[in-house]
């Protein structure tokens, strides 16, 4: 939580003079930081994306089984926290980054965030899994489409779940 804060604040005080590229790696980064820490609490990812600045868009889905659309300023990112009756879920999308670029934030947030939790898992895409658990959190990286795969174009989902 505390690390957390410390992002928030530094995000923050660096507000007033980013570039686009700048506020999209921001608000990535923040993203992935609150559903790296938070895709097991729903209500709390939820809270803490509202808290963040993020704007709630609605929900897909009926309301006890409710994927919820948040979207950071100035579109450039969204994040969508999986409320339901199956295992919680998140996903980090962003039409700014390559999967390769959107890689390179996962895996540097996971290490300053969470150091120790992940380790890296061999693939086309970048991706981590949580060692030492029977259901492990797993997060990977893809293009937007409905491909899967890590093409050098713009468009990026980072996504979380829990191996079951």
């Amino acid at each position: 939580m505390i690390r957390l804060l410390a992002i928030l604040t530094a995000l923050a005080g660096q507000a007033q003079a980013q570039t686009l590229d700048e506020a999209v790696r921001q608000n990535v980064a923040l993203g992935i930081s609150i559903c790296a820490q938070h895709v097991g609490e729903p209500a709390r990812a939820r809270a803490m994306l509202m808290s963040a600045g993020y704007a709630y868009l609605g929900f897909e889905g009926p309301a006890q089984d409710a994927t919820h659309r948040y979207r950071a300023p100035a579109e450039t990112a969204d994040v969508l926290v999986y409320d339901g009756q199956t295992a919680p879920s998140c996903n980090v999308e962003s039409s700014h980054l390559t999967p390769a670029q959107a890689g390179e934030i996962a895996g540097g947030v996971l290490q300053g965030v969470t150091p120790g939790r992940f380790a890296p898992v061999a693939g086309e895409c970048p991706g981590w899994s949580e060692i030492g658990r029977p259901l492990p959190l797993v997060i990977g990286v893809s293009d937007l489409g409905n491909g899967g795969g890590c093409p050098p174009g713009p468009g990026a989902r980072i996504y979380f779940f829990f191996a079951v």
